[in-house]
């Protein structure tokens, strides 16, 4: 790949848009000329910040905490997760997280996280950003697709798995063979603000036919 941008011998890469994606930049006499995409182009972000020849980058506050898809990237589902649909999973994770006696306090918390899509690379399904409450969910299930349950609090397309009370996509269900919405949302919502409801200790444990680990 070959582009034009930028000018001056300092160039300079990282993560400006936090999309988990690296893209370049330069800095000169203390201005950062970022451009979000590796694509030829103005700049997308313009800072004036320090001095000297020597710029340094880095990730300086948390990082996001992945969810991610066990096995690596499917082969690339085509039907892409809507905003609607991510409401609807969000709203059955809280429906299930109030049926499992969350306290009030920690619920109202939860409330106020913010929801985004976004094309994630790789593996990623999901990155939680506790610092700044949000979570990035990525539209197509890391290749895999989303099952967006219209009945949360049951769990009719599911199996029992193991004795722990983790549960398996049923054969010809609608969730086999795609990422569970439900238990992504709630992994990447309770874990980095409550600290309950781990990935092993969720409500229910559900896998689909791909499980999801960190």
């Amino acid at each position: 790949m070959a582009f034009y941008f930028g000018y001056g011998n300092n160039p300079v890469v990282g993560d400006w848009d936090g999309d988990v994606k690296d893209s370049v930049g330069i800095f000169v006499n203390g201005t950062w000329a970022l451009r979000n995409s590796n694509s030829g182009g103005g700049a997308d972000l313009v800072v004036n910040y320090g001095y000297g020849t020597n710029p340094v980058v880095g990730v300086w506050n948390t990082p996001g905490m992945p969810l991610l898809a066990e096995g690596g990237r499917g082969v690339r589902y085509q039907a892409t997760l809507g905003a609607a649909e991510l409401d609807a999973g969000v709203k059955g994770a809280m429906a299930r997280l109030q049926a499992a006696g969350v306290v009030f306090e920690q619920l109202g918390r939860l409330e106020q996280v913010q929801f985004t899509l976004a094309d994630l690379p790789d593996a990623y399904l999901g990155l939680a950003f506790a610092g700044d409450n949000r979570v990035t969910i990525d539209t197509d299930a890391a290749g895999y697709g989303w099952f967006v349950d219209s009945t949360p609090l049951s769990d009719e397309e599911f199996l029992l798995f193991d004795d722990k009370g983790a549960l398996e996509a049923a054969p010809a269900s609608e969730a086999q063979g795609k990422m569970d919405l439900l238990s992504s949302s709630l992994t990447n919502w309770v874990n980095p603000w409550t600290g309950r409801f781990g990935r092993r200790h969720a409500p229910r444990q559900r896998h689909g036919c791909h499980a999801c680990s960190r």
